[in-house]
């Protein structure tokens, strides 16, 4: 996983400089707001986890 605090993306581009979505075009990307993330953390009782500990696979 690559973290990045900002990125160009379109629909249809993806996520521009990414080499595997060429590759890939099925792969999906996912954006996270940190107010979510730390409203989450709040509903688990306030407990601190880097976002980059989410992991979201779904088949």
């Amino acid at each position: 996983m690559e973290k990045l605090q900002e990125a160009t993306i379109s629909t249809e581009l993806g996520l521009v400089g990414d080499c595997k979505g060429s590759r890939f075009p099925e792969r999906q990307i996912t954006i996270l707001a940190i107010e979510d993330w730390k409203a989450a953390l709040t509903s688990l009782g306030g407990v601190d986890l880097d976002w980059s500990v989410r992991r979201a696979i779904f088949w």
